[in-house]
């Protein structure tokens, strides 16, 4: 039937997980995640510290850093020029991209070079800002102020382009832009310097080829004042003008450099002082020293005089005056300096004139001997490409630069409007952003790296056993009420477990020392004394016993344990040796070795036997003579007693069995404090021989797999272990089984307030 649905056969794939293993493995996932939020959650103090740790040094290293100004310029190669230059010397009519690329590698190489950046650190005063001597903080010098100029520069030459961009990093915005400009001034200057030295060459050479000339005319016979020697003298002098032309240039040009820098710096003392031409001024550098030598003056006066003093308020007085004084002399000097570029301007522009008359006449000259002789030398060529040269600088638009630099800084660097650096939002936001990363990562690792048992769900889940109570960590009054009724519900909790057969004897153990456990198997038989029964509390922690100095009324060196156990002797059974036969398995190698001896008293054939198969005692020590009562009602105890060497070999005697049974005899409960369960085997010779074995595990402390291998221990021996006691445990509102102590804290508040 094609309706009809194909079987499933059972399969890997068609097979389902059980339900209770589905249950177990989401309570599972759910206890990891809680353990994971719970960790967070404790630790929620550790995170807030690294974000306030984070946030702190964001905030340190902006107070440390110093505020940042970047201003770019931009330093240009005119093409144009360099063609006409090679035109005027005959080369070729353009200038490849390989020569380009050549050219500004030159430029970026003079624009960091040591010598460059040294000039500008000493014109500005770099040595005394600490924004660029941060090698060390109290740091000053030449060296270390061009190295930090050469740090805070970054030139940018982009492939087959023209152009190198200046990019500088300064405390403020004004000395950032005037940093730019001046170190591209520096390298336009140091281009201008190199052409004009060779124009100069070029002069000085046809100047002396002019004179060689006109020296082989006469030596020749020639005529003085014909149109060759006219035409000689005019060159000469049209020479001698274009030298001294050259000469006007670079002095305007130097003129102009600092007037420009004085002009964007405007009324601003401290920025003017930075430019050479004003301060190398002789007032200025004579205003300087007389301040100088007051400000000493004032701050010896400070030491000495109060601010009402005549003295202080004279000298106050003098140094204000001699600000102004200085301030006076910067200013006159930018009015200086700014009249001096002016009138250097107005002197090239004379001797440009003078020039263009005897460039002009020399041409004349030039045209009347060609005409006569009807050929040219080959002076007279180089003249002529000499004079195109000019021609260019004249007429191409570059007359403001007649020293021929193929160098400009088009355009400068402007005055930055807003800071660069440092981003405080960016850095404080990484700094607390990095600071939580490290909290939540140190929590994890706290967290999940602490492997104790930190809840009742968690420590049930683990080992698989009932929690019968917990007693939380022991603060204040509220805390010992609540490790009361903890206890209350521990002995609550043994009854109901025991289904009507409560068990009359109780072993309390735990993995380690120092987990609590006499502290709970003493609370837990002052309850039930409480409650009314006849209880004994049995020290054999024989190695370490704690319980004796909790009681008052007891005495620690009082006969116990060790002592009634060594004391006791049993007497032969009804299925015993013979007198003279073998001594019994259960006495000691000591006791044996004394019985071959005829030390110990063998039992008289006449003797009447016990009936049944249980062993008999004699017990020089009674009863009576090791319990000890308390100052609590209804409680005895029995200490630990003499100190032994062989815990284990004593506790491993049937001695202590008829102790037990004895107690039984007399009291309703008793109470076993037992050492712990991890290297030692003692009470893992007594867990058999009570009627219920209870683990106290301490919170937040005892490692989960210490405290696995405990209870697996005792659950292959066989022992009748019924639950944990979880001592020390921290309350927490997440933790329903905390939830108790907050209950019992609002009952009794409220009962102490109604």
């Amino acid at each position: 039937n094609p309706r009809r649905r194909p079987i499933r056969r059972p399969g890997l794939a068609n097979m389902k997980a059980p339900v209770v293993h589905q249950v177990e493995d989401a309570n599972a996932a759910g206890m990891r995640l809680r353990k994971l939020l719970t960790a967070l959650w404790e630790r929620s103090w550790l995170v807030a510290l690294c974000v306030l740790l984070g946030g702190g040094l964001a905030a340190l290293c902006l107070y440390m850093t110093p505020e940042t100004f970047v201003a770019t310029a931009v330093i240009e190669y005119n093409v144009t020029r360099a063609q006409l230059r090679d035109l005027t010397s005959g080369g070729a009519t353009h200038v490849d991209g390989a020569a380009i690329e050549r050219r500004m590698k030159e430029v970026r190489r003079e624009l960091l070079s040591a010598n460059t950046l040294r000039r500008v650190a000493d014109a500005n005063k770099l040595s005394g800002n600490r924004y660029f001597t941060r090698s060390g903080w109290f740091a000053s010098g030449t060296r270390e102020a061009w190295e930090g100029l050469q740090d805070a520069v970054q030139v940018e030459v982009p492939p087959n382009d023209t152009v190198a961009r200046v990019t500088v990093r300064a405390g403020t915005a004004q000395l950032a832009a005037d940093l730019a400009n001046q170190l591209c001034d520096e390298v336009i200057k140091a281009d201008a310097e190199d052409q004009k030295t060779s124009l100069l060459n070029a002069l000085e050479q046809l100047t002396r080829r002019l004179r060689e000339e006109r020296a082989e005319r006469t030596a020749a016979g020639g005529q003085p004042g014909d149109s060759a020697d006219r035409l000689l003298e005019a060159q000469q002098k049209l020479l001698d003008s274009m030298r001294r032309l050259a000469t006007a240039s670079e002095r305007r040009q130097e003129l102009e450099v600092h007037s420009d820098q004085a002009a964007r710096q405007g009324t601003n003392v401290e920025g003017l002082l930075r430019v050479t031409a004003i301060a190398t001024n002789a007032a200025v550098t004579a205003a300087q020293a007389a301040l100088t030598a007051q400000e000493t003056a004032f701050e010896e006066i400070k030491k000495e005089y109060k601010e009402k003093h005549p003295k202080f308020i004279e000298s106050k007085a003098e140094l204000d005056r001699l600000q102004g004084q200085l301030a006076a002399a910067v200013n006159n000097s930018a009015r200086e300096l700014q009249a001096l570029a002016k009138q250097a301007r107005d002197e090239e522009d004379a001797i440009r004139k003078e020039s263009e008359g005897l460039r002009q006449a020399a041409d004349a000259t030039a045209l009347e001997q060609r005409s006569q002789t009807g050929a040219q030398d080959n002076l007279n060529s180089q003249f002529t490409l000499l004079k195109r040269y000019y021609d260019s600088l004249t007429t191409v638009g570059f007359a403001e630069d007649a020293t021929g630099s193929l160098l400009q800084n088009a355009p400068g660097a402007a005055v930055p409007p807003r800071r660069a650096g440092p981003n405080w939002p960016r850095i404080l936001a990484a700094g607390i952003v990095g600071g939580m990363a490290l909290g939540l990562l140190l929590a994890l690792v706290f967290g999940l790296g602490d492997t104790s048992l930190k809840s009742v769900d968690e420590a049930e889940m683990i080992l698989r056993l009932p929690v019968l109570g917990v007693v939380p960590v022991l603060r204040n009054a509220e805390t010992e009420m609540a490790a009361a009724e903890g206890f209350r519900s521990l002995r609550t909790s043994i009854s109901v477990l025991s289904k009507g057969n409560e068990p009359r004897s109780v072993l309390f153990t735990s993995t380690s020392p120092d987990e609590g456990k006499t502290f709970c198997a003493l609370n837990f038989a002052v309850g039930l004394a409480q409650q009314g029964m006849r209880t004994v509390l049995i020290e054999c922690d024989l190695r370490r016993p704690m319980a004796a100095p909790s009681l008052a009324q007891v005495k620690i060196d009082h006969a116990g344990v060790s002592d009634f156990l060594r004391k006791a002797k049993p007497k032969a059974s009804l299925r015993g040796g013979s007198p003279g036969g073998s001594p019994r398995p259960e006495l000691s190698f000591a006791e044996v070795r004394r019985k071959q001896r005829g030390a110990l008293d063998e039992p008289s054939a006449s003797s009447p036997a016990p009936s049944g198969d249980t062993t008999s005692f004699t017990n020089p020590l009674a009863l009576d003579e090791v319990l000890q009562p308390t100052e609590i009602q209804n409680l005895a105890f029995i200490a630990a007693g003499t100190p032994v060497s062989n815990p284990s070999e004593l506790l491993a005697q049937p001695n202590f069995s008829y102790l037990v049974g004895e107690l039984l005899k007399r009291f309703a409960r008793v109470i076993v404090d037992s050492a712990p369960m991890l290297g030692i085997s003692d009470t893992l010779l007594l867990s058999n021989r009570v009627q219920a074995v209870c683990f106290v595990v301490r919170a937040n402390q005892t490692p989960r797999r210490a405290v696995v291998r405990a209870v697996e221990i005792l659950k292959r021996a066989d022992a009748p272990i019924v639950g944990l006691v979880l001592n020390g445990l921290t309350p927490k509102k997440s933790d329903p089984y905390g939830q108790n102590y907050y209950y019992y804290h609002r009952s009794e508040q409220q009962r102490k307030t109604g």
